[in-house]
């Protein structure tokens, strides 16, 4: 990233996420390592995401707008309301803080946009008997560069079907797929062409990382980490954590196993419910299609890092800030429904459930300025890290990084032998324990290490660099050549 000049050597690979390096190249030319710039850069981008969050909804109000017997208002209430939780939400801590996880803000920005505009072009080409081409344009260089920053993007054809399904047509399902069949089988083109192109260029194709998971104990795993981490931090954002210690699934046989897989199994039969019955005229008509498409928008955008292409860690936390607008629509609708209920009845609670809400909005503020605090240093990040997942080696062996960098080596020796406590053949540990130890000049010592990280990784690089670096300082040339 140190300089706009390297700019040709990643600009055309896709899989390096070229636009997110681009932002990192600019944000070095401004700043240098100074985080400054690339803070700024992150939080304009979560006001951008929220903005056009604000400008889906509003578009959704739209399509809806012959099922509402309301008058439109100038600011929509379920726009905003929608707008609001995804600007707070303290699960969105890790995308804006974390400075590469701008991968996150920046293809949901391009994701939203391609959506808005795309469906703009449709309204101009159905109901004002325009071409409609200049937007469709626009939404197909914005799908191209979200393309260029996050793979995540090969689902928005899909959200384009979902939302004509949800908000657009008025037919029964049946007719709908009949009618819709060509469309819904070209979408599987983008996805089909990452697939190849993955194949050919970037390796295999069920695998996005180095993570030694089998495609079958990967999803499920996943099958219990949809509902009780990601929905659970959805509706309870408590507990967030950098490096989460989430079990990896292996017998599909064992009973035990089955817990996530009949959660999330209630999960998809509640949305197949409600997506079948929103073709039934009623009072709740507006309140199932955005209660249905927020679900919809969850699975789907959830879909290639929990289904079956192993990655690194089995959780993220910054993997739900796209799925995060769907379910800001599912909550705005379930308050919907409760203020329905609420003027039913007793049109005064409607001023506590309206309280109520601003009370919730609150305490998310409050949640997401306290986890900041913990992201002001590495010491903080990595000791709250170790709390919560104290059987992780990852948090001791970055803990010990980070006293290495401040000089404070017996700190940072007690950090990297916790981490070999857990696992002696963590090699990263084993190369940092070295490096410490020849610091302090206590080659020999070092040398052992060294040569620990080679037996468990021969071809980690690093280590034959310290080694042959060790060798050297104690006159053993021959040895360090």
């Amino acid at each position: 990233i140190r300089g706009l000049d390297k700019v040709p050597q990643f600009i055309f690979s896709i899989f390096q996420r070229p636009l997110v390096i681009l932002s990192f190249n600019i944000n070095y030319s401004i700043s240098e390592f100074q985080v400054w710039s690339y803070h700024v850069f992150n939080i304009c981008s979560h006001i951008i995401a929220t903005l056009l969050v604000y400008k889906l909804v509003c578009q959704i109000s739209f399509f809806l707008k012959d099922i509402s017997n309301k008058n439109k208002k100038p600011v929509n209430s379920r726009a905003f309301l929608c707008a609001s939780i995804f600007a707070l939400h303290p699960l969105s801590t890790q995308s804006i803080t974390y400075i590469s996880s701008r991968s996150s803000s920046l293809v949901t920005i391009f994701y939203l946009a391609t959506l808005i505009l795309f469906f703009k072009g449709f309204t101009e080409k159905k109901q004002e008997e325009r071409t409609g081409y200049l937007y469709f344009f626009g939404s197909t260089i914005l799908f191209i560069m979200g393309g260029l920053t996050k793979e995540i993007i090969v689902t928005l054809p899909a959200a384009l079907i979902i939302f004509h399904y949800y908000f657009i047509v008025r037919d029964n399902t049946g007719n709908w797929f009949s009618q819709n069949i060509k469309w819904i089988l070209l979408l599987f083109i983008p996805f089909l062409a990452a697939v190849v192109y993955k194949q050919i260029v970037g390796g295999r194709i069920l695998s996005a990382s180095s993570a030694n998971f089998s495609s079958s104990s990967w999803l499920l795993t996943q099958t219990s980490v949809v509902p009780f981490e990601y929905f659970r931090k959805f509706l309870f954002p408590f507990n967030l954590n950098l490096d989460i210690n989430f079990p990896i699934l292996n017998d599909w046989l064992q009973p035990k196993n089955w817990l996530g897989l009949c959660s999330l199994g209630a999960l998809i039969t509640i949305w197949i419910r409600i997506s079948l019955s929103i073709r039934k005229k009623g009072p709740w008509e507006i309140e199932k299609r955005c209660a249905g498409f927020g679900m919809a928008w969850i699975f789907l955008t959830l879909l290639p890092t929990s289904s079956f292409i192993p990655l690194l860690d089995p959780v993220m936390e910054h993997r739900t800030y796209l799925p995060m607008v769907g379910f800001t629509l599912l909550a705005a609708s379930v308050f919907s429904w409760a203020k329905g209920i609420c003027e039913k009845f007793n049109g005064k609670n409607v001023v506590y459930l309206n309280l109520g809400v601003f009370s919730i909005l609150v305490l998310f503020s409050v949640i997401a300025i306290d986890r900041n605090t913990i992201w002001k240093d590495e010491f903080s990040l990595w000791e709250d890290a170790k709390k919560k997942s104290p059987s992780l080696v990852r948090p001791y062996n970055n803990l010990g990084e980070a006293y290495d960098k401040l000089g404070n080596y017996d700190q940072a020796i007690k950090e990297f032998k916790q981490a070999l406590k857990i696992n002696p053949n963590y090699f990263f540990g084993l190369n940092n324990l070295g490096n410490i130890y020849g610091k302090q000049k206590n080659y020999i010592e070092a040398i052992s290490y060294f040569q620990k990280a080679l037996n468990v990784k021969p071809d980690y690089s690093p280590s034959h660099y310290n080694i042959a670096r060790a060798f050297h300082l104690i006159g053993k040339k021959k040895e360090a050549v």
